[in-house]
């Protein structure tokens, strides 16, 4: 893929950048694409809890943060084998949940609605 970057400035004007090539992109959220299919978070949207299922993995040793469009964390929990999370309470909108196995790491989107 090749991206031009324009920036504006008002009362100044406008750059465009030269020539910007992206290879080799991976359009998962996740370092592991095997790990990240089978992990499957539901469901989503969410109101008040979410449950996390493996059809492999024992969730075992396994953390779970919550963050939300800002990067800061919402919520923290240790899963050792529990598969519904409930949530804090949270505002409507888009969260990233990091799941930490020791398998490696996934990130998944969630909607609260």
């Amino acid at each position: 893929y090749i991206y031009r970057v324009m920036a504006t400035k008002p009362n100044v004007g406008t750059a465009l950048s030269q020539n910007i090539e992206l290879q080799g992109i991976s359009y998962t959220t996740s370092l592991n694409k095997e790990l990240d299919d089978e992990l499957i978070l539901y469901p989503n949207p969410a109101k008040k809890q979410i449950s996390i299922k493996s059809n492999h993995l024992t969730i075992q040793n396994t953390s779970l943060t919550i963050l939300n469009s800002l990067g800061q964390t919402i919520h923290e929990t240790k899963m050792n084998n529990q598969e519904t999370i409930d949530l804090p309470e949270m505002s409507k909108g888009l969260y990233w949940v990091i799941i930490n196995t020791e398998k490696g790491i996934v990130r998944k989107k969630l909607i609260i609605e």
